[in-house]
């Protein structure tokens, strides 16, 4: 949850993870988990973000990840644990087998899917630079690439289109008939 507070006088002292006063939070902490879901119906600048997660790939492994924040080169401790790529090619050959295709990037726009390659065995993203947190939607989803498209979800989506191929959170991929919650 997020407690926004517009505006407050300046005497009056309001502090605390998720608490957005005067368009300003201190500690930003978003956990990522099945029954977790996030919405940030106003933009806002975050001093400090926390992402707590337990990625279920061992070093080396991918996941799938989509942030309220943009990620360059000034979020170098963020960086350090993931390397992000994002979508840019989908084919299917001749006998029906479908590829995906990622490019490796040093940065990443706000509330663009993307996938990363854990590079050590973290629990959580840190970064203590500030960034400004956009807002969400329920289902975010990158540009169409030769008909394909990756998604990212701050929500809960039962159920898809029989033409949809969806990662979730877990790095799980669901096919369509699946009655998994996408989170």
């Amino acid at each position: 949850k997020i407690y926004y507070f517009p505006e407050l006088k300046d005497d009056a002292k309001v502090t605390g993870q998720n608490v957005v006063v005067n368009g300003i939070c201190e500690k930003f902490v978003m956990v990522d988990a099945k029954e977790n879901e996030l919405y940030v119906p106003f933009q806002f600048t975050a001093n400090k973000v926390i992402l707590n997660r337990k990625f279920s790939t061992a070093n080396g492994g991918f996941a799938s990840l989509v942030l309220p924040f943009a990620i360059d080169g000034n979020q170098t401790e963020m960086l350090k644990n993931i390397r992000p790529a994002t979508f840019s090619k989908y084919a299917r050959n001749d006998k029906g087998k479908m590829t995906a295709s990622f490019t490796w990037k040093d940065a990443l726009n706000a509330n663009t899917p993307c996938l990363v390659q854990v590079l050590n065995n973290v629990t959580s993203l840190e970064t203590e630079t500030p960034v400004i947190i956009k807002t969400t939607k329920g289902i975010i989803t990158s540009p169409v690439v030769n008909g394909a498209q990756m998604y990212g979800v701050y929500s809960k989506k039962q159920g898809f289109a029989a033409d949809e191929y969806l990662f979730n959170t877990y790095s799980q991929i669901l096919k369509p008939g699946d009655t998994n919650y996408i989170s």
